[in-house]
């Protein structure tokens, strides 16, 4: 099967590259190749393309072979570098290779070329390799922090505000997206609205308030499910894509917070770059809206609480008002009666017969 083989040739001589070329072909690759003969084109081929083979002559007229190897090098890449030259003494060609460079070849003997070229292309997947798995630990690492470190801080309020203050100010203090938005469902307008956003223009956020990101939270909210968009601006589903252009926003993950069963709103996440969402990284968001969602619940569940207290407080006092002034209307017509009573036994109306004055004193 044919292997596919990008080499950046740094060579002088046109005649020279042709016979590594034919050489390479020998070795069924599918040869991408570039010839380079300066520090400036070397620099700008870097840039162009991901090489997967370099392949340098060590003396020529205009460039060193050992510039061009420090030349890349300092850019990090981690491509097999090979000298091939026409003339190289064997120290120098050791210095050569502690300082970065893979091997050397004689091009007089070209024989070794392929097993060179596929010793070092198998060495570089196994770097390759190692360093991808190195970096999924690490940013395994970073999101375990961060979800901790995330969830003690939502759950130390049941302030819905400064809830939402701190989930963002944490989100962007230990993940790496570009922006961050919310959006909550309100139940007495029983509308979507924008809750609070991070890293986006302020102003324009504020002035279009009920608008700007809606469109594609809505579908989130509607579905109950992730959804990802890779460019925004060409978005078909989006009414307004000139909000992305002037924030510089490209893709996007919105994901429902959803507890209890209910959906109560969005989690969005932006960047300003092309941003392929894999699929660990979908879960840790799906599960980090999980925990978020529970404590907005928590806090719209407190929030519910103290109106509900505050309602019954004021529904009391009007209880005892009422109660109050019921029971003043109350006693003046008892203390009328009474005074008449007392004016009857005191004998100021007339004299009263004993049994008569024994059935005053009962009725009191």
């Amino acid at each position: 099967m044919t292997q596919e083989l990008r080499v950046l040739m740094i060579e002088d001589s046109e005649d020279d590259a042709l016979l590594l070329a034919r050489e390479l072909k020998r070795g069924d690759f599918d040869l991408q190749m570039e010839r380079v003969d300066s520090a400036e084109a070397v620099t700008t081929a870097i840039i162009g393309c991901p090489w997967d083979l370099v392949l340098c002559d060590y003396s020529m007229p205009r460039f060193r072979g050992t510039d061009a190897l420090s030349l890349i090098r300092a850019t990090g890449l981690d491509v097999p570098f090979i000298f091939v030259s026409g003339t190289i003494q064997e120290d120098t060609a050791i210095e050569a290779m502690r300082a970065g460079a893979q091997d050397y070849l004689m091009k007089g003997n070209l024989k070794r070329l392929l097993p060179v070229v596929r010793r070092e292309l198998a060495e570089a997947e196994v770097r390759r390799k190692r360093t991808q798995a190195e970096r999924e630990l690490r940013l395994r690492d970073v999101r375990i922090r961060a979800m901790h470190e995330i969830n003690l801080a939502i759950t130390s309020t049941l302030d819905l505000d400064g809830l939402l203050e701190i989930l963002l100010e944490k989100i962007d203090l230990l993940l790496s997206y570009s922006a961050i938005a919310i959006q909550l469902y309100d139940k007495k307008s029983r509308t979507l609205l924008q809750a609070t956003c991070r890293n986006l223009e302020e102003k324009d956020w504020k002035r279009n308030k009920r608008s700007h990101g809606l469109e594609i939270a809505r579908i989130v909210f509607e579905s109950s499910a992730p959804l990802i968009v890779r460019r925004l601006q060409f978005d078909s589903r989006l009414k307004t894509p000139e909000f992305y252009l002037t924030q510089g926003l490209v893709s996007y993950m919105g994901v429902p917070l959803i507890a209890k069963g209910e959906t109560l709103g969005v989690l969005g996440f932006y960047t300003r770059e092309s941003h392929e969402f894999d699929k660990e990284e979908i879960q840790f968001l799906n599960t980090l809206a999980g925990q978020v969602a529970v404590a907005i619940h928590n806090a719209q569940l407190h929030e519910e609480i103290k109106i509900q207290a505050a309602e019954l407080e004021k529904a009391n006092e009007v209880k005892s008002e009422f109660l109050s002034v019921m029971s003043h209307e109350l006693r003046t017509p008892i203390n009328v009666m009474m005074g008449y009573v007392e004016l009857v036994q005191d004998g100021m109306l007339g004299e009263i017969q004993p049994e008569q004055n024994d059935a005053l004193k009962k009725s009191l």
